[in-house]
């Protein structure tokens, strides 16, 4: 756990808030933190249609918020813990129901070392991603451990983290039913769960809660359910929303060549044999039910029309074990093969295959978390940013002065830090450039703004640094 703290907590909170979800997210929550309305978001003082999703993530967020502050920090310790949690959970499973300490182990190790785990819109942002993975995994846990059992209490528990994983991201927290479905088929135990009436008790709790809060968001937020329809069901898997089409392909293509690390790469076809051919019976059929949740989730991402890399997130704990799985596999022969040999000096050599193998990918997802700076193709895209973050942090006068932003953009970056310095009792307002007026004192970070206040207006400039230029207008040229 501490090996898997330092990628998913090192320097969380260095870097601003990030443009697009997280950026909503962080807006969502903070008019949540100052409205008290804990059923229906808000974005910019009205009810967000366009961020449908349920508010499992903003809850938490507010919480933090009233714990340690409106900061980034308070939106992006839910991802982190998520994360934690879900390595927990993988470690704790194979140790205690697997008994396999090395699979958890490494499985663990596997996990914090995918790029596109330990990355921006999962664990590292406030995303919905983390969280929804956190109970996904837990999901499919729980469901294969009621196969196992039969123990009704597991069918509750079940349905429980179902219902935490609906009011995380809606429907996205149901993709993984199918391939649970055709297990429950190919185990010819149908019949025995729909003869089980606490599998009834257990579905009806599960659609009270969640009906309930879609019916309840949609008697304070009327067209909510539509807007959901359109945002998250048939209109977005049935149609591209926001020219995010890609070939069927796309998601198999961007965990082999990006998401998963080359090695890992290499590994996971590898693990899936492994897996599918373990000697141990209750080994052998978890992997067949892995494979089998992994192969319908990846389908059904896949035939979506809109595809964004962040969706196959959910599949990176299942990675983990199979990848886990060929690495324990090999270093049990390592282990079997110099017992053999009768000679005690040898037997570092299997620790150190472990090493080797899981020491370069540790070490790059370490280096891509330490002291995080902007990539410079963002460094224009954040500037204003880490300017007003610098005005809330250390005094910087924003007093009585006015962000300009384009009219068509979409900048709730800078919104979010302008709510925040407001919060302060700092008189700062945002608008477009159309707006501005003669005596005004205006700031900007954007080229073409700057070029537009130097060619039409008198002006004096009070504060110069970057592309970031604070003018004074006197009148129009």
């Amino acid at each position: 756990m501490v090996l898997a703290s330092i990628p998913l907590f090192g320097y969380l909170g260095t870097l601003p808030i990030r443009l697009w979800d997280e950026s909503r997210q962080a807006i969502n929550a903070f008019e949540m933190y100052k409205n008290g309305n804990f059923i229906v978001t808000y974005f910019q003082g009205c009810p967000d249609m366009w961020n449908t999703k349920p508010p499992l993530l903003v809850w938490l967020q507010v919480a933090l918020m009233k714990v340690i502050g409106a900061n980034e920090l308070a939106i992006r310790l839910p991802s982190a813990l998520a994360g934690f949690l879900t390595c927990g959970v993988i470690f704790i499973f194979a140790v205690r129901y697997l008994k396999n300490f090395w699979l958890g182990f490494l499985g663990v190790v596997v996990l914090v070392s995918s790029q596109g785990y330990i990355d921006e819109h999962v664990v590292r942002t406030g995303d919905y991603d983390a969280l929804l993975t956190l109970f996904t995994t837990l999901m499919g846990l729980f469901a294969f451990i009621y196969i196992e059992s039969k123990q009704s209490k597991y069918l509750y528990v079940f349905f429980g983290v179902s219902t935490l994983a609906v009011l995380t991201k809606g429907v996205a927290g149901l993709l993984f039913l199918p391939g649970i479905f055709l297990f429950v088929l190919f185990q010819k135990e149908l019949i025995f769960l729909l003869k089980n009436k606490h599998f009834y008790l257990a579905v009806l709790l599960f659609l009270s809660i969640v009906i309930g809060y879609y019916l309840s968001r949609e008697f304070y937020n009327e067209g909510y359910i539509k807007a959901v329809w359109d945002n998250e069901l048939g209109g977005r898997y049935m149609a591209t929303t926001e020219g995010h089409n890609a070939p069927f392909w796309f998601y198999i293509d961007n965990i082999i060549s990006k998401d998963l690390l080359f090695i890992y790469s290499v590994l996971l076809p590898a693990g899936c044999l492994s897996g599918l051919r373990s000697q141990n019976e209750r080994l052998k059929r978890f992997f067949k039910f892995i494979f089998l949740v992994s192969l319908s989730f990846l389908l059904i991402i896949s035939l979506s029309k809109t595809k964004l890399k962040w969706y196959e997130v959910p599949l990176y704990p299942w990675f983990a074990f199979f990848i886990a799985s060929f690495i324990e596999y090999d270093f049990r022969r390592l282990l079997s093969y110099f017992r053999k040999k009768k000679r005690p000096f040898l037997m570092v050599a299997p620790y150190f295959f472990l090493v080797l193998v899981t020491l370069i990918p540790y070490l790059i997802s370490i280096k891509r978390v330490y002291k995080p700076k902007e990539h410079e193709r963002d460094i224009s895209l954040y500037e204003v940013s880490y300017y007003l973050r610098d005005a809330l942090m250390n005094g910087i006068d924003l007093n009585n002065q006015t962000l300009l932003i384009e009219e068509c953009e979409y900048r709730p970056v800078e919104l979010f830090y302008v709510e925040l310095l407001k919060d302060k009792g700092v008189n700062i307002s945002v608008e477009n450039l159309e707006e501005m007026k003669v005596g005004q004192i205006v700031f900007t970070g954007e080229g073409e703004t700057n070029d537009f206040i130097r060619n039409n207006y008198l002006h004096t400039v009070l504060y110069s640094k970057g592309s970031i230029v604070t003018y004074k207008l006197h009148g129009k040229k």
